[in-house]
């Protein structure tokens, strides 16, 4: 990625940072004190609000303008774009404890839903993306079809979140989240975590956040598939143990093998 790519995000960070820690704060006394408080919500929200979507619009410009545009350009583009809708959402909802209630959803549904749901699945496109990053080898490589699909996916699952909630359609809607999450961790589980063994975690930071990393994801949307279709989940955590343990197994045949660890890591790919 380019320099200028760097240094702005670098910016944005450092940004992101003192505003998202008053909003913080903003929330603490809110809960604890109440009462005209919970104007301060919508207050501070704005501010985070508008961090992320100056953030979701530069990540968005810019593939077009990297020397090689990467998969891991196009899952934390994505992900900030889930972002920033969850984030206008939680504004939203945040401004409902000062004025009372408006936003079209059902009382039997959980209203913070509408928000955390598009947040977790932010959550996820952006790790795999860190992953994707720090697995890379050698020159950058432009985005590959995998790639592509695993980053709609992903995104596609989190804007179904706000159709569900506001038209209410969550119970009709909630299985093909599910499976569309389902499909993006299969893809994930496919391109990248079968990779996870070559990284021996006691080698050092970048390797041992690669494999915790990425079994991390695995075990979070496995799970969050699991809350929204236990069926479901359970296929998708038998499909993600029985790579794990293959490309486990791989790898210990190699070494007994005697592979150099260069091909090793090959043989994982």
């Amino acid at each position: 990625m380019s320099d200028r790519y760097v240094s702005r995000g670098r910016a944005l960070t450092y940004a992101a940072i003192g505003i998202f820690g008053a909003y913080i704060v903003s929330f603490g006394i809110a809960y604890s004190r109440g009462g005209g408080y919970f104007a301060l919500l919508p207050i501070f929200g704005t501010g985070a609000m508008l961090m992320i979507w100056v953030a979701a619009i530069y990540a968005l410009s810019q593939p077009r303008r990297q020397p090689v545009t990467t998969t891991m350009h196009l899952l934390v583009a994505g992900g900030l774009l889930v972002a920033a809708l969850g984030a206008t959402l939680g504004l939203l909802l945040g401004l409902e404890h000062a004025i009372g209630r408006f936003l079209p959803i059902s009382p039997n549904d959980d209203r913070v839903g509408v928000h955390a749901g598009m947040m977790d699945t932010y959550i996820i496109l952006v790790a795999a993306g860190i992953i994707e990053g720090l697995i890379a080898s050698g020159p950058a490589k432009r985005w590959t079809r995998g790639g592509l699909l695993q980053t709609m996916f992903l995104t596609a699952a989190a804007l179904l979140v706000p159709f569900g909630f506001l038209l209410g359609l969550v119970e009709e809607l909630v299985p093909f989240f599910g499976l569309l999450l389902a499909a993006g961790l299969v893809t994930f589980l496919i391109r990248t975590v079968r990779r996870a063994p070559a990284y021996n975690p006691r080698r050092g930071a970048i390797r041992a956040w690669t494999w915790f990393g990425s079994h991390w994801v695995v075990m979070f949307v496995a799970l969050f598939i699991f809350a929204a279709d236990i069926r479901l989940g359970a296929i998708v955590m038998g499909i993600g143990v029985r790579l794990r343990v293959g490309a486990m197994l791989l790898r210990l045949r190699a070494d007994r093998a005697g592979v150099p660890a260069a091909a090793r890591t090959a043989l994982a790919d």
